[in-house]
């Protein structure tokens, strides 16, 4: 047992190198106390020994450590960090043996003499005007002095170890920010966006030290990355317009951070470069500005030339576009899909169809790119899918029908789609032929239309269905065979070519005379012989 003198010092030790009013020392604290609270704190040799080996997960990492008994000064943690949460843990776990840690706290966050609080304090009318004074100072100085201090929460160590707890970590953000936000409504519109532009920029530095695998990104990470980036996009959409000639202080500092979102490609660049061209599209309108900054992508890495694909297409150089478009084929298919949704916001079918021309060289080598056929067929209907959400298949359906057919198998089911609401009948059947499907395959409803109107088509597939179902041989299937049997029949009749018909029943009834079990169904059916 470790006498009360002793642990009496020790946390005169701690008083003395800890300020409560300091946040980083508070975080220490807090995160101290969460180890030890949640037992995160083991010991070994504690007995009888003048040192006590600690062990310390944190978050998923192990630090070991001694505490000197005689001298705490003296006291280590293999994390190197002087007078680290770990060692502080530690005492936190001696201490409650004997005295209460959480008494121990609130003493320490009163630990301020009297005179030195009242010192500090002001009348709450003069800091409220201060207050309302901070909050009425629009200068980029000002605003990156709130926002530094709202990110103070920010704990880079604890997102290294867990980065589930990222979101945890921008909310506290988030709500210190709505507390900081100008009082003018058009102001408070603007801050909105500099501050989550100001996050990323922060967390763009951040990200490069980070280990994670793309997988580990996928699921701890990416969900908090969507968020940002639609809640950038909400700021942007709420912005006054015209922009007051005031935010161009903001919006030079925001030009140079957004450089800074292209600024290499990792896993998490498609993100930053949403915002990016959130920016670009409805922020920074000027055409000086956008011709500015391509002569600062001169470097043909691949975020550059994504981003002059961008600014071409905003300056309406579509030649210059489609320069950068090649060069950054195929992988720029990953990209496409915001500029399908702006060309179509435009309502310009001409640009429409270039750009299509554009996907369409490049959709072959991209899909070779794609490792397996789920990815591909994934990739192929989202694309399909935004074209038709957007009307671009109506209004383009030749280039629409080609690039379809140039992505067989892939694209079958929007291909089938738009051959039977154009009603080319034949090309449907040919389709089904192709993709090896049978009657029983496809909608009802489809096949009844084509009866209705052109069933002469159908002839070929229920002749492939029949044989298809014979050849399993088992019951169940020669009992389909004979049902696609009578609607040849049917249609054969509706035909006048009966003569047809006769010849293929009775070759058929031939060929299977040795199946007894077909034999049955046939007869079951009335088929043994020819019904005219």
């Amino acid at each position: 047992m470790i006498r009360a003198v002793v642990l009496d010092e020790w946390a005169t030790y701690w008083e003395e190198r800890l300020d409560s009013s300091d946040m980083k020392d508070q975080q220490k604290v807090n995160r101290a106390f969460y180890l030890y609270h949640k037992r995160h704190v083991q010991w070994s040799d504690e007995h009888d020994s003048l040192f006590l080996q600690f062990q310390v997960d944190d978050y998923g990492t192990k630090f070991t450590g001694s505490i000197d008994v005689d001298d705490f000064y003296l006291s280590r943690c293999d994390c190197k960090e002087p007078d680290c949460p770990h060692l502080l843990a530690a005492f936190f776990s001696l201490y409650s043996r004997s005295k209460s840690v959480t008494r121990w706290i609130e003493e320490w966050k009163k630990s301020r003499s009297t005179t030195d609080i009242f010192s500090q304090l002001q009348r709450a009318s003069t800091l409220l005007k201060q207050k309302e004074q901070r909050f009425r100072s629009h200068s980029v100085e000002a605003w990156n002095e709130r926002l530094t201090e709202a990110f103070a929460t920010y704990d880079s160590a604890v997102v290294q170890k867990n980065p589930y707890l990222l979101m945890n970590l921008l909310d506290s953000y988030f709500l210190r920010i709505r507390q900081t936000e100008p009082v003018e409504e058009e102001m408070k519109k603007l801050y909105r966006l500099y501050s989550v532009c100001w996050l990323l920029y922060q967390l763009r530095e951040e990200t490069r030290t980070w280990n994670f695998s793309k997988n580990e990104l996928e699921r701890s990470v990416f969900s908090h990355f969507h968020y940002l980036v639609e809640m950038a996009e909400k700021a942007v959409n709420n912005l006054p317009h015209p922009l007051p000639f005031s935010f161009d202080p903001f919006l030079l500092e925001l030009r140079t951070w957004a450089r800074d979102f292209i600024a290499w490609d990792d896993d998490l660049f498609p993100f930053y470069f949403d915002v990016y061209r959130f920016l670009w599209t409805d922020v920074f309108t000027k055409a000086t500005w956008r011709q500015e900054e391509m002569e600062t992508l001169q470097d043909l890495r691949m975020p550059n030339i994504l981003a002059n694909i961008h600014h071409s297409l905003l300056l309406k150089n579509d030649d210059l576009a489609e320069k950068f478009f090649s060069l950054a084929a195929p992988d720029v298919l990953y990209y496409v899909s915001w500029w399908i949704e702006w060309l179509a916001s435009l309502n310009d079918s001409k640009r429409m169809s270039r750009l299509l021309t554009w996907i369409e060289h490049s959709l072959e080598p991209f899909l070779q790119t794609l490792e397996t056929n789920y990815l591909r067929t994934r990739y192929i209907q989202s694309l399909l899918q935004q074209f038709k959400r957007y009307g671009i298949v109506n209004e383009h359906p030749k280039q629409m029908e080609r690039l379809m057919r140039a992505t067989l198998p892939y694209s079958y089911y929007h291909y089938s789609d738009l051959l039977y609401e154009q009603g080319s009948y034949q090309q449907w059947v040919e389709l089904q032929l192709y993709m090896g499907h049978r009657a029983d395959d496809l909608p009802t409803e489809e096949l009844r239309t084509i009866q209705k109107e052109a069933p002469e088509l159908l002839l070929a597939l229920y002749h492939d269905t029949v044989h298809y179902h014979v050849n399993q041989r088992t019951r169940q299937h020669y009992k389909l065979a004979v049902k696609y049997i009578k609607k040849l029949h049917t249609i054969y009749k509706k035909l006048k070519r009966l003569d047809q018909w006769e010849l293929f029943l009775t070759t058929l009834q031939e060929e299977t005379k040795r199946l007894r079990a077909f034999q049955e169904e046939l007869e079951r059916g009335k088929l043994t012989h020819v019904n005219g």
